[in-house]
């Protein structure tokens, strides 16, 4: 699945970017993989059209064991939900026709990802010690339609000139972020969507239809809101799945619905899945399906289009994640003992 192209020029690039410099500048050389992404070298954008899209940019086993991470820092903040992954070289135990040792990614090692969450400005992916010294490529990813990253630089460095980099690069987290509508990916039971109507159609009795997002940092947010464009003609559920379960039955929603709120719940920082279900042949017409800030929510007015508003009117950041991750300024996840100045709940304050 991933770019195995060789740039002719890299090395040359790498000797010319690491003189009188401690960082090693990588140049932009991304590749998309397949449709739905597509990567301006001119202008160092990629945009993805589509979720679970990516491109790699491609080292080809370069020797970065002198540092500790590769850097992305941004011209302008992210949009929407990545995530970014280095990968290694293993060794293939042949060699090729200049007697030098081949390697292959196949099977190869990966850090953990990393999630590029919506407005980051600046991004690292810890380089993994013990096979740093063949870096293959490192790739971003989409986790849904409508992404987009703009970057500035890119660099290999160390631990510390991270830290460096981190000031005045605060994530600039946006009140609102939708999910498509272009494309709901995720499904069973023979239901389906209809993108030009957008129209969830159920088939089988409470299945489903809606979005997948693998693993995605929803915790600056205080709610999962779907709008729709027409009364509901039956009652269902909006569920949201994360590392800590589902919703439960705060998803129910009645006939003649026309906003749904759904607050997040601990886990947030780890979400799944959102999907809608219902009773067989239902149809549900979208107008819009989004996270948003209590404030956000608050401001424009959303509760006052749905029927059920009992507890969301009071519905505080503070309130709906009442335990919510704790972040630093580059949009990491620290815990309670770190010192500086943090994000919870979309709140920014400093931690003593």
């Amino acid at each position: 699945m991933y770019m195995k192209k060789i740039f002719t020029l890299f090395v040359a690039l790498i000797a010319f970017a690491a003189v009188g410099s401690a960082k090693m500048v990588i140049p932009f050389a991304f590749n998309p993989w397949g449709a739905g992404c597509e990567c301006d070298a001119t202008t160092q954008t990629i945009t993805f059209s589509k979720a679970w899209k990516g491109a790699g940019n491609w080292l080809n086993y370069v020797d970065l064991s002198d540092y500790d991470c590769i850097v992305l820092k941004f011209a302008e903040p992210t949009v929407g939900s990545m995530k970014i992954c280095a990968q290694y070289g293993k060794p293939k135990g042949t060699v090729d026709a200049n007697g030098n040792p081949e390697y292959d990614i196949e099977g190869a090692w990966d850090t953990v990802n990393e999630n590029i969450i919506p407005g980051s400005k600046i991004i690292k992916v810890d380089l993994n010690p013990d096979h740093s010294d063949k870096v293959a490529q490192f790739w971003v990813q989409s986790k849904e339609a409508g992404c987009k990253m703009v970057i500035a630089e890119i660099y290999a460095g160390t631990e510390d000139e991270y830290q460096a980099d981190l000031e005045g690069n605060a994530p600039e987290i946006p009140e609102r972020v939708d999910l498509t509508l272009s494309d709901l990916g995720s499904g069973w039971g023979d239901s389906t969507y209809d993108a030009a109507t957008k129209t969830i159609t159920i088939g089988q009795d409470w299945s489903g239809k809606g979005w997948w997002l693998g693993d995605v940092d929803y915790s600056h947010y205080s709610a999962v809101v779907i709008e729709f464009a027409e009364a509901t003609t039956a009652n269902g559920k909006v569920v949201v799945e994360s590392e800590a379960g589902s919703n439960g039955d705060d998803g129910l929603f009645d006939v003649s619905c026309l906003v749904k709120v759904v607050p997040l719940a601990p886990g947030a920082d780890h979400t799944k899945q959102v999907y809608i279900q219902g009773p067989a042949e239902t149809q549900y017409k979208l107008a819009a399906a989004y996270v948003a800030t209590a404030d956000y929510i608050s401001t424009n007015g959303i509760v006052d289009k749905y029927a059920d508003t009992e507890g969301i009117h009071d519905m505080k950041a503070e309130s709906t994640v009442k335990d919510g991750a704790i972040y630093n300024l580059a949009g990491q996840r620290v815990n309670a003992t770190f010192k500086g100045v943090v994000i919870q709940n979309g709140h920014k304050f400093i931690q003593k």
